[in-house]
């Protein structure tokens, strides 16, 4: 530190006075709770609850941020715009529109061999 001398304004100066007394405030009373939970830890009934007590919520604050975590990795408006399982339900109750045309058209298929290559239907069984 240098050794200038600065000239703070009286009400700034009781501001920072005022804080470090709190922080020192604070400081006392932290030590007092860590000497009071020093001594409740001294207890093996209390120790033993309480380390369960945080073991669990431990677990339960990890699997909360995992879950968060998984959570923001998944697109939820790609999720929301697939179908539910009732609307494909009803999209295989129906035929498509290309379907009965087709059928309108050539008729039902009955199987049999296909000309897959050609793309076109066979017609060996109708000249049997």
């Amino acid at each position: 530190m240098s050794n200038e001398t600065i000239t703070v304004p009286r009400a700034q100066y009781e501001q920072l006075a005022a804080d470090a007394e709190a922080w020192r405030d604070l400081g006392r009373e932290l030590a007092e709770a860590d000497a009071a939970l020093w001594a409740l830890l001294q207890s093996p009934h209390v120790r033993d609850l309480l380390l369960g007590e945080w073991y669990e919520w431990y677990c339960r604050r990890n699997w909360s941020q995992q879950t968060a975590a998984m959570a923001t990795a998944e697109d939820w408006r790609a999720l929301a715009a697939r179908p539910s399982y009732a609307e494909l339900q009803r999209r295989r109750a129906t035929l498509p529109r290309e379907y009965r045309e087709r059928v309108a058209r050539e008729g039902e298929y009955l199987g049999g061999p296909v000309p897959w290559i050609r793309n076109e239907q066979d017609t060996s069984r109708e000249a049997a």
